[in-house]
């Protein structure tokens, strides 16, 4: 009989200690690995999400830093491994996580499955947001470059203003939020951190259908993710794959990043909190509060300079 497993979990994790400052100075941060990945936690987290026919991986003992799964029944895989990357992203902030499955009558029988799509890239993937950045006012007797870690660089005047262009003070930001903003973006990435930024992959229309979907959607509307599968005419499983490997994000990330740009774009325009926080869709302010500093790292009234 076929069984179906699936392994969600860190890539590189001794690196991942040792780049995020705030885990190189906590004791015991590989604890923290351990604790986020005790696969009793993940069972006790899946049902409470109401997700079933999930269960430990009888054929292998723990690993710290990975979950390893059976999937019984018709439950989606994707669907599970979607559910256990979303919870580690909360977890272990700034950590690179990926997610496979495979089928096969034991684990060491689906694990080349398993092994094939990690390497191919196409199960779920999340790269932690602490790999590089630029800074484009450079300040040289702050100290800011000894604090600076990983691959990170000043820029030099002549190089800021090359990138931002003159008239930089009194560009109008939304020019950003345009079709000019997507080739600014590169120009940045490429002149700033010295890389070429691989042409985009074709989205799939379907994927399409259900950006365009989003982008009309009101606070109301239902965006789960069945909803958004029968708009897109794909199961649940297959839509999650599809806009994964279209726009290079999980589609829950994208449903919370979106919830946080439209509060942004909300709350500079002077509306209260709870306003802001029913036009991006978030239940009330005080989630939207939680969101913006799990994410963010900051409070939304910040932005306001408060």
């Amino acid at each position: 009989m076929s069984r179906t497993f699936v392994d969600v979990g860190l890539r590189r994790i001794g690196d991942y200690i040792t780049r995020v400052p705030r885990l190189a100075m906590i004791r015991g941060a590989s604890a923290m690995v351990s604790e986020a990945t005790r696969e009793d936690a993940i069972l006790a987290m899946l049902a409470a999400a109401g997700v079933t026919g999930v269960r430990r991986n009888e054929d292998v003992g723990e690993a710290d830093g990975v979950v390893h799964l059976e999937v019984t029944g018709s439950q989606d895989p994707a669907l599970v491994a979607q559910h256990v990357l979303t919870h580690l992203r909360t977890a272990l902030p700034g950590a690179d996580l990926g997610a496979s499955w495979g089928t096969g009558r034991d684990y060491a029988s689906a694990f080349a499955q398993i092994r094939a799509m990690s390497a191919a890239g196409d199960g779920l993937e999340w790269f932690g947001a602490t790999a590089e950045c630029a800074w484009l006012n450079p300040c040289t007797s702050c100290g800011v470059r000894a604090a600076l870690g990983g691959r990170a660089r000043l820029l030099e005047a002549a190089e800021r203003d090359a990138l931002v262009g003159p008239g930089a003070r009194d560009a109008d930001p939304r020019r950003v939020m345009s079709a000019e903003g997507e080739a600014w973006t590169r120009r940045v990435i490429e002149s700033a951190l010295g890389v070429r930024v691989p042409a985009p992959a074709p989205l799939h229309p379907r994927v399409r259908k259900v950006l365009r979907h989003l982008a009309e959607a009101g606070p109301e509307d239902d965006v789960s993710l069945d909803a958004l599968a029968r708009v897109a005419g794909l199961s649940p499983g297959r839509l999650m794959h599809a806009f994964t490997a279209s726009i290079g994000a999980p589609l829950r990330p994208y449903l919370a990043w979106l919830r946080v740009q439209r509060a942004c774009a909300a709350i500079v325009t002077g509306v209260s909190m709870t306003e802001a926080a029913h036009r991006a869709g978030f239940s009330d302010a005080a989630h939207m509060t939680r969101t913006f500093r799990r994410m963010l790292g900051m409070a939304p009234s910040a932005l306001r300079g408060g």
